[in-house]
């Protein structure tokens, strides 16, 4: 490098840098095991047809299995494997003499596609397995319950270990953002503590990625999801404290990167946490250090898995889904159809008019109240 070149910032570097993306090993056991397991199977009992049709239905499971959040896999395979049943049951009672109905099936697979991601999924599995359906040579009802007995197996493989790690992977996240925390307050007052800092900028940010990937696919609320990310959240003044303690340059007391340590074990065995250790060094650091973990410990045995609202506070399901109820619903639904353009055309003027901040912008607090 010549001495008129200028070093990238690290930030720059950290920016432009790529990671490959790792290798989906679970998902492609699940995948080897759905549809090669039939197909053997099959072969071992003589009836090889018979496993090739499972092995269909599980390869409809597949295509659409991807990784994230259980209810969102749930939804998507659901789905998926419903339309392929049902498409594939068409396709083989019409046979080679419906071609025709195809085009009809194609133009349903088309209208259902523009409901959603989920959807659109679900109107390619129709399609593709109605296509496929239409050469089946077997008995119509036994190739269907083959399909869905394949159909079946795989998506049970996919969401098998969800009643045991159904936020495993963002709780991880989020316990990894204390393991950090512990490595920076060891690393104070080292020529270490600056890359240990980095590297908690990292992990807090992949724990913030992970928890709203799993927000922008769910459609609604989900208790353990809303835990972590407030969990997150009340980490904040931890995250400052230590920040501040390494910036000048003080040693952390042992007994508080033990003590991090060990709530970010308790944080992935879902353990409410320990006390926090007695404050014994001096300062206004050590003093925020030691209030932020005794909120956080506050937080994390203060929240239950109990409902505590009253009978009288409790959504009754007859209401929920009653017509009055899905009435207000279309209702408000046409309204914010019918605004939604002018809001989104009036709120840059707005913003200019009045001075706004970016996250005082009409059309951000729109963005959220639709999402």
């Amino acid at each position: 490098m010549s001495s008129d070149d200028v070093a990238a910032p690290h930030w720059l570097r950290g920016l432009l840098s790529q990671k490959p993306a790792p290798i989906p090993w679970k998902r492609g056991l699940r995948a080897a095991a759905s549809i090669a397991g039939p197909v053997a199977v099959g072969l071992a009992f003589g009836r090889i047809d018979l496993g090739v049709l499972v092995s269909l239905g599980a390869l409809c499971v597949v295509f659409a299995d991807i990784d994230g959040p259980y209810p969102y896999r749930f939804q998507r395979t659901g789905w998926a494997a419903v339309a392929g049943v049902t498409g594939y049951l068409v396709g083989a009672h019409l046979g080679s003499s419906g071609a025709w109905a195809l085009i009809l099936i194609a133009g349903v697979s088309a209208l259902v596609s523009a409901i959603g991601s989920n959807a659109s999924m679900a109107g390619l599995q129709l399609l593709v397995f109605a296509v496929l359906g239409t050469g089946q040579t077997a008995e119509p009802w036994l190739a269907a319950r083959c399909f869905g007995l394949g159909a079946a197996v795989a998506l049970l493989l996919s969401l098998a270990a969800w009643p045991v790690r159904g936020a495993a992977h963002e709780r991880a996240a989020v316990a990894a953002v204390y393991d950090q925390i512990a490595v920076m307050l060891a690393a104070s007052g080292t020529t270490a503590a600056r890359q240990a800092r980095r590297h908690l900028t990292d992990t807090l940010n992949a724990a913030y990625d992970a928890l709203f990937n799993v927000r922008s696919h769910l459609a609604g609320r989900d208790r353990s999801y809303r835990r972590l990310f407030v969990l997150l959240t009340e980490t904040t003044p931890v995250i400052e404290a230590a920040v501040a303690m390494v910036n000048a340059k003080r040693q952390a007391p042992p007994e508080y990167v033990t003590y991090l340590l060990d709530s970010a074990y308790r944080i992935r065995v879902r353990e409410p946490l320990a006390e926090p250790p007695e404050l014994t060094a001096e300062g206004r650091v050590a003093a925020q250090l030691h209030a932020g973990l005794r909120a956080v410990a506050e937080f994390r045995r203060s929240d239950g898995d109990t409902d505590r609202r009253q009978d009288s506070e409790r959504i009754d399901p007859g209401v929920l889904l009653g017509r009055r109820t899905w009435l207000v619903v279309l209702r408000f639904d046409a309204l914010r159809r019918s605004r939604c353009g002018r809001w989104l055309a009036l709120g840059p003027r707005a913003r200019l008019l009045g001075h706004l901040d970016r996250g005082d912008r009409p059309e951000a607090g729109l963005r959220l109240g639709v999402r």
